[in-house]
């Protein structure tokens, strides 16, 4: 079983790469058309809003006890993986764009 250190250390690290992707799809929105920048930063920002959420949840599990932690895992998970499923929305609309 993963323990609360390994499991933050885990999330952080990926906190940190979701924002060097969200940074690479504003630039690339950055590069194009009006019509397409103004969708493809709606997406960003939905992609920053779901980043908060696993943030926030990272966070709760931080101070919470050493076996209440437990419990806010699934919340946690669950968060990941919208923040996965937008990301993977994103990137298909920026290949379109």
């Amino acid at each position: 079983m993963i323990k609360k250190e390994e499991y933050i250390e885990k999330f952080t690290a990926q906190l940190k790469e979701w924002s060097v992707k969200i940074d690479e799809l504003k630039s690339r929105a950055d590069e194009a058309l009006t019509e397409t920048k103004n969708e493809l930063n709606k997406h960003i920002e939905a992609l920053n809003q779901k980043k908060q959420i696993v943030s926030q949840k990272l966070q709760q599990i931080k101070e919470s006890s050493a076996d209440a932690w437990e419990c806010l895992k699934d919340g946690t998970e669950k968060a990941c993986d919208d923040f996965r499923q937008a990301l993977r929305l994103a990137r298909e609309k920026f290949k379109q764009g």
